[in-house]
């Protein structure tokens, strides 16, 4: 991806094992190799185009959850 597109996503993607193991089933490290794009046996690993839907649909989600929350904060003042 895109510097720029990585540098957003490692600002706004902080809790990556909730993410990688609720999401993708997969581990911390597994996720985080991608968000960097790592070199991995000489190759640069990058999320699959499925992937990449899954990513998006999980920040979605999570936005949403945190819209929610805030509404509900929102509601006490």
């Amino acid at each position: 991806l895109h510097p720029r597109v990585r540098r957003q996503r490692q600002m706004c993607i902080r809790d990556r094992s909730y993410i990688a193991r609720t999401y993708f089933n997969k581990s911390r490290a597994w996720l985080s190799q991608r968000i960097n794009g790592l070199m991995i046996h000489g190759k640069e690993v990058q999320f699959t185009y499925e992937e990449k839907q899954t990513l998006l649909q999980a920040l979605r989600d999570i936005g949403k959850r945190i819209e929610r929350t805030a509404q509900v904060i929102e509601q006490t003042l």
